[in-house]
């Protein structure tokens, strides 16, 4: 697929450059980022998505995590969570987040705009937070939500 080449590509050139302004553009792009403030911001929106969707994490959960990043809101899931399947498009990116050290989590590459491997009903929240915008297609997010309707 030279689509999904060429997105993952762009976002490997954005790892290489300024990973932490591509998953959060909060500011200038040029300017010194205060990095306890960006994984602090993860923590923010974790609790905001519990909030409002009602969740309360259990240590027996499975929670699948498409477009992870660096592992912003990652590394504040895992702890309160059985396991984390954290997928995203770029190895780039991944490499970044696997710093974390994560036990739990399974850092996995995007394969296209699906979720192999990961059988349905074995899934208790699946989630994308500021991920779906970056989309190629209507087409490409159909086939996520669907993939993820048949995982709980």
């Amino acid at each position: 697929m030279v689509q999904i080449r060429t997105i993952r590509s762009f976002w490997n050139r954005a790892a290489e450059e300024n990973p932490h302004w591509y998953v959060s553009s909060y500011g200038s792009y040029d300017a010194d980022r205060n990095l306890d403030e960006f994984w602090a911001s993860g923590r923010t929106i974790w609790s905001d998505i519990k909030r409002v969707i009602g969740y309360t994490p259990e240590s027996s959960d499975t929670v699948v995590e498409i477009g992870c990043g660096v592992g912003r809101l990652t590394r504040v899931i895992a702890p309160e969570v059985g396991q984390v399947i954290a997928l995203d498009i770029s190895e780039k990116m991944l490499a970044i987040a696997r710093q974390a050290n994560l036990p739990n989590v399974d850092f996995r590459v995007a394969q296209g705009f699906a979720l192999p491997g990961i059988p349905d009903r074995s899934v208790t929240l699946s989630l994308g937070y500021c991920v779906f915008q970056h989309l190629p297609s209507l087409m490409a997010l159909k086939s996520y939500l669907a993939e993820m309707a048949p995982c709980h």
